[in-house]
């Protein structure tokens, strides 16, 4: 009786062993055919792994790192559906003033971009130098205004000293960003499109002049001559004229934040001078670290420590497209983990994972998460 019972505990314990290995094989055969983790990986046990996981589940496993070393991560998941419905291109992109000048509508010189990201901020005012275009900007917390100075020196922009009544092909854009993560909307001066973008952008004109014409032409910014030091100053911005810049072309604006600006616009034989001032009811920066704190995935993995501090997370800073619906994101990427235990978890919701897609699949041949010691 003892020797039958002992035959099927070995028989059993067989059975398991034969069946992970099975299990294991698997697991490797799968993950040596994705379309996008390395093939110097092929044949090679991951550290850990958790894939092809169904709707509303939550998995984990653990594994332990015997030194500090690199970790190499391959994952799939669901990016956020808001996420999606924006173009990329505006994604981490912060509240910003865009300036645009073209010649035989080509940009020239490229795209002046400017954040509060390019200085360091300090009591709701910034100041810095990029490009050798001098900025600066405050926040009013309690109207909810940016306030904008631009001086451009002619050599930047063009090379050298115009002339009255020269004129440039001209637009300017505002980008409007609430999450930290992205820009949810931008409104420019002219056209109907993001003139970031080039293709279909509308520029109108600016004319430099002694004094601005009455009969306010909505194709021409009316730049002011003014002899001026670095910034004029509030009294001489007063005096000049405001124009608009309202017209949305891309993304939604909630009436809430009631988005919207004014650009005046003056020069003498050195720079070129803007004030901007942007109605906007939040101060919005793309900070990476906001960015990595952010919930971006519906379908994700993370690795906690033995203590359940979360060391990593994915998010959509470090994804690419995998293919099919714009949703599905890959990422490949490498941190460094020190010695100790850890633990990979993964949570699906109740939509659009592995054999439930409600859009297009991806085009990877797994779903999840997989670790590997780098090479």
């Amino acid at each position: 009786m003892v020797v039958t019972i002992s035959r099927i505990l070995c028989v059993v314990f067989m059975f398991s062993v034969f069946t992970a290995c099975r299990r294991k094989d698997s697991v490797i055969h799968t993950l040596e055919g994705s379309s996008f983790i390395n093939s110097k990986y092929a044949g090679e046990e991951p550290l850990a792994y958790l894939i092809n996981i169904p709707v509303l589940t939550r998995r984990d496993t653990t594994f332990t790192i015997k030194r500090q070393s690199n970790v190499r991560i391959y994952a799939t998941g669901e990016m956020d559906t808001h996420l999606v419905e924006m173009p990329r291109e505006y994604l981490f992109k912060s509240d910003d003033i865009e300036l645009f000048f073209a010649k035989n509508e080509q940009l020239v010189p490229n795209p002046l971009a400017f954040s509060w990201l390019d200085g360091v901020e300090k009591d709701d005012h910034v100041e810095f130098i990029k490009h050798k275009i001098a900025c600066r900007s405050t926040y009013d917390t309690k109207t909810q205004k940016y306030h904008w100075s631009i001086c451009i020196p002619w050599k930047v922009l063009i090379g050298d000293a115009p002339k009255l009544n020269d004129s440039l092909k001209f637009n300017a854009a505002v980008g409007n960003n609430d999450d930290g993560i992205m820009q949810k909307a931008k409104i420019a001066w002219r056209g109907h499109s993001d003139p970031l973008k080039k293709v279909g952008a509308d520029f109108g004109l600016i004319k430099l002049v002694n004094q601005a014409d009455e009969n306010i032409d909505t194709t021409k910014i009316f730049s002011q001559m003014r002899r001026v030091s670095t910034y004029p100053d509030s009294l001489e911005w007063a005096k000049l004229h405001a124009f608009d810049i309202n017209k949305l072309v891309s993304g939604s604006i909630d009436p809430a934040n009631n988005l919207s600006a004014q650009l005046k616009s003056c020069w003498d034989n050195v720079n070129l001078y803007f004030s901007l001032e942007v109605n906007d009811a939040k101060k919005g920066f793309a900070k990476v670290d906001i960015i990595k704190r952010s919930d971006t995935f519906h379908d994700y993995g993370w690795i906690e420590d033995d203590k359940g501090n979360v060391v990593w997370k994915m998010n959509v800073l470090y994804s690419r497209p995998a293919g099919g619906a714009l949703k599905n994101q890959q990422i490949d990427t490498v941190i460094n983990l020190k010695l100790g235990k850890y633990h990979l978890k993964y949570l699906t919701d109740e939509s659009h994972n592995w054999n439930n897609w409600d859009d297009r699949a991806p085009k990877t041949n797994f779903a999840g998460i997989v670790l590997y010691h780098n090479k």
